[in-house]
């Protein structure tokens, strides 16, 4: 009889541990285990993305994490594989409340042995499968879209305001703006919001990063989003890529959905790609423009971003230089495309009233389209019966105008 084949993701940053949990996980009688090992919670995090784990093996006292921290982190992105918890220290509070909030079990380090080991992680898959996952019902799935303008000018900022704005109404779900053009700042000036607390603020109390924690550092911006503002960096060095990746790790607990304004192109976009759920690239239909998100096309497809992940958003200007639609769909065949609508006197009027563009506008109505597409929700169907409605009505009100003044006229006469 063959036996299971199990993957189990360690993560742990004591070297000297990993072949002590090995030599206990080899010649078990119900499985052969293979142990994959990271040292740091961003790259058990990167490794647990790339699917393929059976169980995982969490030291909560990590070089980027800590305590409750560590699990709830790992928790968010393990969608239903079981987590068996390490630790150096028996603290019963923690224990309780962990397992509570969904870990499979809790082990000492200084009690555990390859008896005890092996009973947990078999233990913990059996009781996961045997519900089906987290309590029988799968984890809510956690989304982040990434908006990336092909160049600059091309109307990045304001589309993943629009966007945030409009996948929060379509989904009823909470929603996170983040400001990531470091040096920009325009979520911020086109939102009119202060800036007093930024996502630096959030980087440095990253392993403390509790709902309180959380609170204190957003911004409530309109139409109900949670805005997390991008720092001024003004030409200075911005945080470690690894570290952002990391944040947003995090914030996956807390957000359903987040929308990220990439800004251009660089080491922090580069980085954050794996963990995206969809990517929205923004070009204007003018020649050079579309060249220029070509070739960013061709390089998602060099890191290997599938094709359904990827959106072509194109600012629909209409005027001289810009490329007909059936030339824009045989250059980005395979890739789906939104026009926006450029309607410069809207956004215009918005931007000068810190405000998102009104909910009727054309601009407005179509990135609402984009966040259906993006969230799986159907459209509603044009208010035709409320139209026709309002058309009887005014014919009715005209009608009886008349034959008033018909009445008039005729004791005129």
């Amino acid at each position: 009889m063959l036996k299971k084949q199990l993957a189990v993701l360690l993560i742990e940053d004591d070297p000297d541990y990993v072949p002590l949990v090995e030599s206990w996980l080899s010649n078990c009688s119900e499985a052969e285990f293979t142990v994959i090992w990271t040292d740091t919670l961003l790259t058990g995090l990167q490794r647990l993305a790339g699917g393929g784990i059976d169980a995982i093996l969490l030291d909560l006292n990590l070089p980027d994490s800590s305590g409750a921290d560590s699990f709830h982190a790992v928790h968010a992105n393990a969608g239903g594989v079981p987590i068996v918890l390490l630790s150096a220290s028996d603290n019963e509070a923690l224990s309780m409340s962990l397992v509570l909030s969904g870990a499979q079990d809790y082990l000492v380090k200084e009690a555990c042995d390859g008896k005890v080991l092996k009973r947990a992680l078999l233990h913990g898959m059996l009781r996961q499968s045997a519900r089906g996952g987290e309590g029988g019902e799968p984890r809510e799935a956690s989304h982040l879209v990434g908006v990336l303008g092909v160049k600059g000018g091309v109307g990045c900022s304001t589309l993943a305001c629009t966007l945030a704005a409009e996948l929060r109404r379509t989904t009823a779900q909470e929603t996170l703006l983040a400001d990531l053009d470091l040096q920009a700042n325009s979520v911020s000036f086109l939102l009119g919001l202060s800036g007093r607390r930024t996502i630096l603020d959030a980087l440095a109390m990253l392993s403390q990063l509790d709902r309180a924690c959380w609170a204190a550092i957003v911004t409530t911006g309109p139409e109900s989003l949670t805005v997390l503002e991008s720092a001024d960096l003004r030409g200075g060095a911005g945080p470690a890529p690894e570290r952002l990746v990391q944040l947003f790790h995090f914030l996956r607990l807390y957000n359903p959905w987040t929308v990220l304004d990439l800004g251009r192109l660089n080491v922090v976009s580069m980085a954050l790609l794996p963990s995206l759920s969809h990517l929205v690239l923004v070009s204007t239909d003018h020649v050079a423009s579309l060249h220029q998100a070509r070739r960013t096309v061709e390089l998602m497809r060099e890191v290997e971003m599938p094709a359904a992940k990827l959106r072509l958003a194109v600012i629909a200007s209409g005027r001289e230089g810009a490329l007909a639609q059936k030339d824009m769909e045989r250059m980005f065949a395979g890739i789906a495309t939104a026009a926006l609508p450029e309607n410069s006197a809207e956004l215009k009027a918005a931007m000068m009233e810190s405000r998102l563009a009104g909910r009727t506008s054309p601009y407005r109505t179509a990135v609402s389209a984009l966040a259906h597409r993006l969230a799986g929700v159907a459209e509603p169907a044009p208010a035709r019966e409320g139209a026709l409605a309002h058309l009887l009505s005014f014919g009715g009100r005209l009608k009886k105008g008349r034959e008033a003044q018909v009445g008039v006229e005729a004791r005129g006469r």
